[in-house]
């Protein structure tokens, strides 16, 4: 019993700090963009996160190339209650990748738990 007790006091003193509050962006998710491809999101902790994008197919890179080019965006975040602000630069990964700047990529934590961006695109935690 005295065991019992002890594991039991262990599992609670192990628990986050005081205090704490758990990010609602930080993880990976997952999405489907407005164009029908696949988004995958990871977000660091801390309140200024680094967010990364994967695009399966991002349109912006399929312009005078083939379909379906792939697109990574990384750039770091800050967070103003329930809406994440970045920055990130888009990088198309065509055999050679290509830059072709930063964008404005914000997202909004909702009530159910899962994430909006600007163009409504709701992406789940996995």
């Amino acid at each position: 019993m005295v065991a019992v007790a002890a594991a039991a006091a262990l599992l609670f003193t192990a628990a986050a700090p005081a205090g704490a509050v758990p990010s609602p962006f930080t993880g990976t998710w997952v999405g489907v963009d407005i164009d029908g491809s696949n988004l995958r999101l990871t977000i660091g902790g801390g309140p200024s996160p680094i967010v990364n994008l994967y695009d399966d197919g991002a349109t912006v890179c399929s312009v005078n190339v083939p379909p379906d080019v792939p697109a990574r965006a990384r750039g770091m975040g800050g967070i103003s209650g329930d809406t994440l602000f970045s920055n990130p630069t888009v990088f198309c990964l065509t055999p050679a990748p290509v830059d072709i700047g930063q964008f404005e990529y914000n997202l909004t934590a909702q009530p159910d738990g899962t994430l909006t961006d600007g163009l409504g695109v709701v992406y789940t935690r996995i």
